[in-house]
């Protein structure tokens, strides 16, 4: 049996009619934990829950989720099955700490990976997470549902990198949620590549307590073949002179449908800080749904916010310098499907994984 909840709610609501303000999503009512494939590097081991602090437990349990109080009710009495904490002084640049993947593969039920990361004081972490499916024996007819929950806390000076890539079928609806919290000069970077899902639904959340923290979300995506994905993005700036950066750089096909929400929300308080929110969209076919929605929040005066969007189609121009390189129309239109996905791959940190994933891509436009 299915349960319909309200995922991805917008933090204040627009009008109805457009129908971007959330998403009613249908999810199993029977959940079960996984716990992904985790490759370890530079030292770090898994923990329990109990290994966390309990004040910082505290904070990771209460945080707020972008996708929604219902969701993580969902899912709430269901442990974290991966803990990392990250300790030292370690002021490096970032490199591949930990890589997870984690393939779901079981029709009718609600597979939930629950990941916790705390980053001591200075230190530097990064966190990989592939998510594929396994829908060999699923019928058509049958879903695969995913869902991964992340929660982090970040102390003083710490910075983390979050890079998930989701590379699903045609039969998995995924959700995904990451929500932290920063004191002061802590730094977060979040990089989504979205390669393929039927229903992929995304939300990500940075608490911007102490002065000086900063946010960064950096998404590509590629949606097509009757595939919906569906965006939440929200920066809650509370500190002073804190940052927050939300992009991304994507490309609809063949019937495709995209909602994409941001957020900037300047709370009284967080003089001297700015916030920027953009986002570029190719549209390859006429029969695709596209949605964007920037919104800033603002309860202080000494603040900087900005958004835009742009949004096109392939100019008969580009097409025409692409055939006198000798580049045909289909080829032109498959390099363009991956602009997007390529442009975030180039910000994944860890050199091996950025230059394996894209090679890929490029061997894909090959292919097609």
């Amino acid at each position: 049996m299915n349960k319909e909840i309200m995922i991805n709610p917008l933090p204040s609501k627009t009008w109805n009619f457009l129908r971007v303000n959330d998403r009613r999503l249908s999810l199993p009512s029977e959940v079960k934990s996984i716990k992904g494939n985790v490759i370890l590097k530079d030292g770090i081991s898994l923990f329990s829950e109990e290994d966390i602090n309990g004040n910082i437990s505290d904070i990771l349990a209460e945080n707020e989720s972008a996708m929604g109080k219902e969701f993580s009710g969902l899912i709430k009495e269901y442990p974290a099955e991966l803990v990392f904490i990250k300790d030292g002084n370690d002021k490096e640049d970032f490199t591949a700490d930990v890589k997870t993947d984690i393939c779901y593969h079981d029709p009718g039920v609600l597979s939930v990976s629950k990941t916790k990361i705390v980053v001591k004081e200075g230190s530097s972490f990064t966190v990989v997470m592939n998510f594929t499916d396994d829908s060999k024996g699923v019928s058509a007819d049958e879903m695969i549902y995913a869902a991964s929950e992340t929660r982090a806390y970040l102390e003083k000076g710490a910075r983390l990198s979050i890079v998930q890539i989701f590379d699903l079928s045609d039969n998995t609806c995924m959700s995904c949620d990451i929500s932290s919290a920063l004191e002061e000069n802590a730094e977060i970077k979040v990089i989504h590549v979205m390669i393929s899902g039927k229903s992929t639904n995304v939300a990500c959340l940075a608490n911007l307590i102490g002065d000086g923290s900063r946010a960064q979300f950096k998404t590509g995506y590629t949606v097509g073949a009757g595939e919906i994905l569906d965006m939440n993005y929200i920066a809650r700036q509370r500190g002073k002179n804190t940052d927050a950066d939300i992009a991304a750089n994507g490309v609809l096909t063949d019937k495709a449908e995209k909602l994409y929400r941001t957020t900037v929300d300047f709370v009284r308080g967080c003089s001297g800080s700015s916030g920027k929110e953009e986002e570029k969209v190719l549209l390859l076919d006429e029969n695709v749904v596209n949605k964007t929605v920037p919104l800033i929040l603002c309860t202080e005066e000494a603040v900087s916010g900005e958004h835009g969007a742009s949004i096109g189609s392939i100019s008969e121009e580009i097409l025409y310098y692409m055939a006198s390189r000798g580049i045909d129309r289909e080829k032109a239109r498959s390099i363009m499907a991956n602009s997007g996905l390529l442009t975030a791959a180039e910000l994944i940190p860890d050199q091996d994984i950025r230059q394996k994933l894209i090679a890929r891509l490029q061997s894909d436009e090959e292919i097609e």
